[in-house]
């Protein structure tokens, strides 16, 4: 009697141990396949702003849009508003948009100040649409605007060209780059 209480021991043993392996190996291709949906079918949906150190770009992050009527009908634009959390002024001369990476911005394609924007250390400017100043956005190192239709995602630069208030050499600008990310939205 003592030998068929063993056999049912080991079968019901085995039975364990083949569901155990069984559901670790579901429980990682489960895990797996989440991870590729959020990373694969919606990679772009968090909007966002980054850029170096001194400067902030995210309180609220930029709004990216399609341009709905004139000339400029469909091409990308975004609102911005840039802080300067540097310890003295900057003067804000050019800011452009690529959808290219950092190096493709190119400065005589950019909105351009004249006066140059003073941004006092600890305040923001709002480069934005209703004051002619949205940012226009290039398809990376050429002269054309980038088209997309509102609900299309959108990754890219921003450039910001600048110089401290009390410059020695205001002819040598200083670049900032911001990357940007996110859907694009109806104007």
């Amino acid at each position: 009697m003592n030998g068929k209480i063993d056999m049912k021991e080991k079968k019901g043993q085995a039975a364990i141990e083949y569901l155990m392996n069984y559901g670790w190996a579901i429980l990682v291709i489960s895990i797996v396949l989440v991870l590729l949906y959020f990373f694969i079918q919606s990679p772009m949906k968090v909007e966002q702003c980054n850029i170096q150190t001194g400067f902030m770009c995210n309180d609220p992050v930029p709004q990216i849009f399609s341009v709905a009527t004139g000339a400029d009908a469909g091409t990308v634009q975004l609102n911005m508003r840039l802080y300067n959390k540097q310890q003295q002024p900057i003067k804000v001369s050019e800011i452009v948009c690529t959808s290219g990476t950092e190096g493709d911005a190119n400065i005589t394609q950019a909105l351009a100040f004249t006066p140059a924007i003073t941004i006092q250390p600890g305040t923001s400017y709002d480069f934005k649409v209703s004051s002619s100043q949205a940012v226009p956005c290039y398809v990376k190192a050429t002269a054309t605007k980038v088209k997309l239709a509102a609900g299309q995602d959108f990754r890219g630069y921003v450039a910001i060209w600048y110089v401290y208030e009390n410059e020695v050499d205001a002819s040598l600008k200083r670049t900032v780059t911001a990357m940007v990310s996110g859907t694009i939205r109806a104007q």
